[in-house]
């Protein structure tokens, strides 16, 4: 029998399209809370493989 994937692990996985990732933070932002917009921005890093992965160009 498999195991199913933790919601952490589901939610990392969905952020790694970047529609995903920015409907994400556009959500997050309308919450307006310092501390989930921090955990939602660490999550979409964590989704890139890491800061030292997150490529800043455009």
């Amino acid at each position: 029998m498999s195991r199913s994937r933790s919601y952490h692990e589901k939610l990392i996985q969905d952020l790694k399209d970047p529609l995903e990732a920015a409907a994400y933070i556009e959500v997050v932002l309308e919450e307006n809370d310092p501390r989930m917009l921090s955990k939602a921005l660490k999550n979409v890093i964590e989704a890139y493989g890491g800061i030292v992965k997150l490529n800043f160009t455009a």
